[in-house]
């Protein structure tokens, strides 16, 4: 059984251990607190023994924490481990893309959408499959107690399925809303910013009332989610309270029992125990829509030990642009022709939004471009896309480093690349961060060491 398997086996299990505990707590502290009101009025009080059922309710609450916190240390070990396949997979499919993703989406997926993915198990599934248990429990344990309370128990959970089916068929209606507003607000922003004058950012801007409406009507999207949240507690809440009222009833005309008290005050409190497993079916149904990851689903990662990115035997002696004009949603920047010998440092002068950035996203492939980029007398265009990235690389001004290992956010330009050629890159680049092969394991980002903006530019 790989470790991967293991680590689900042992999160299910706990987590499973940690329902049952949760639901029997439940029962017996209900029954404690009514055999004690009452206990002081029967004629027998003298020989309730208080001790036995403090001592199982202690216990009991003893297991059920252990229960979580080990479900949690399990399932974040499994996390950080599907992480590193997810952004893998996602890194590969970009790697070997012919034209780059847009920035802010690619940004998007790397930082946002890989964790939720990397997550779905311990924040969708596992909330839902802990509501399943305590509801399915809930059915043996009144079943028990009297078989005439089944049919109307069946009914209650019968009554939260189409409550769950209504509120999952809104929340794909809301959520696909809130997924169109963003990718049009960030589609406009980043073009717009990619333009503009720092200066020029003011209320009165061009094309600035759209954007504005733009935000607004995201910012609407995603209070609609929200509230859709809310809503569907308020009905648990409305449900859980007439369900304990019609229970009540029922059991007028049965002798009066401490017991019977058990599942109308468990079903009173169903909000209380059914609200994470709400919260995590409408997370399930962001998750799936998320459009940004949607194209990368299922993509094979790479191959244990795969060889890394072919290199260019030597250094770049030559880059020549003829009338290169970069494409960017139907506009198109000015024409540029230079002759850049290399290696050797090369400025770019002109005034702000004119295009310079633009002009070095076409050369790394971010951008479609007219006109001619010739690198050691090869077209751009002809080259693959590894060997492409393995000549020309953009570094931004702000590098994005990955909350994760050194040697993570390293192997994800060449995965089968062992500690000795990661060090000799270090090495090389001047970043002088690791020494040995134990030092490439140490976390950056947060909660880890912090990069200046030199070293962060040096490990891009």
């Amino acid at each position: 059984m790989s470790r991967d398997n293991t680590l689900l086996l042992g999160t299910i299990t706990t987590g499973l251990v940690e329902a049952l505990s949760s639901l029997v707590l439940l029962a017996v502290s209900v029954w404690f607190i009514s055999a004690c009101a009452v206990a002081g009025m029967a004629s027998a009080a003298p020989g309730f023994n208080y001790l036995i059922p403090a001592t199982v309710i202690r216990a009991l609450a003893v297991t059920r924490i252990a229960a979580g916190y080990t479900e949690r240390y399990l399932g974040h070990l499994l996390l950080l481990r599907r992480l590193a396949a997810v952004r893998g997979r996602v890194l590969s499919r970009i790697l070997g893309a012919r034209r780059g993703p847009e920035h802010a989406r690619a940004t998007a997926l790397l930082q946002h959408s890989c964790e939720q993915w990397a997550a779905k198990y311990t924040a969708v599934i596992a909330p839902q499959l802990h509501g399943v248990i305590l509801l399915a429990g809930l059915l043996l344990c009144v079943s028990v107690l009297h078989r005439s309370l089944f049919a109307p128990m069946l009914g209650l959970i019968a009554m939260l399925l189409l409550l769950r089916r209504v509120l999952l068929w809104q929340a794909q209606r809301m959520i696909k809303e809130k997924h169109q507003a963003s990718a049009v607000l960030d589609r406009n922003l980043e073009r717009w910013l990619q333009g503009v004058a720092l200066w020029s950012l003011r209320p009165d801007w061009q094309d600035g009332e759209s954007i504005q409406r733009q935000a607004g009507t995201y910012a609407l999207a995603r209070r609609r989610v929200t509230q859709l949240l809310e809503r569907g507690e308020a009905l648990l809440l409305t449900g859980g309270l007439a369900a304990a009222t019609a229970l009540w009833v029922l059991l007028q005309d049965l002798e009066a029992s401490p017991v019977l008290t058990v599942p109308v005050l468990v079903v009173a409190s169903l909000r209380d125990w059914l609200k994470p497993s709400l919260g995590a079916t409408l997370r399930g149904v962001e998750l799936d829509s998320d459009t940004a990851l949607a194209p990368y689903r299922g993509e094979p990662g790479p191959p244990d030990g795969a060889p890394p990115l072919p290199e260019r035997p030597g250094a770049c002696h030559e880059l020549r642009l003829e009338n290169l004009q970069w494409l960017r949603d139907g506009r198109a920047g000015p024409r540029f022709s230079a002759t850049l010998p290399g290696p050797g440092l090369h400025l770019l002068r002109g005034s702000s939004g004119i295009g310079k950035s633009s002009l070095f996203a076409a050369l790394a492939g971010e951008l479609d471009y007219e006109g001619k980029a010739i690198i050691d007398g090869t077209e751009l265009r002809q080259l693959a896309p590894q060997e492409r990235r393995a000549r020309l690389h953009f570094s931004e001004q702000f590098a994005h480093v990955l909350s994760d290992t050194l040697a993570h956010n390293l192997r994800l330009a060449a995965p089968g690349s062992s500690d000795e050629q990661l060090l000799a890159a270090l090495a090389w680049s001047e970043l002088d961060i690791a020494s040995t092969p134990g030092e490439l394991h140490q976390w950056l980002g947060d909660e880890g060491r912090r990069l200046s903006g030199g070293e962060q530019k040096r490990l891009a």
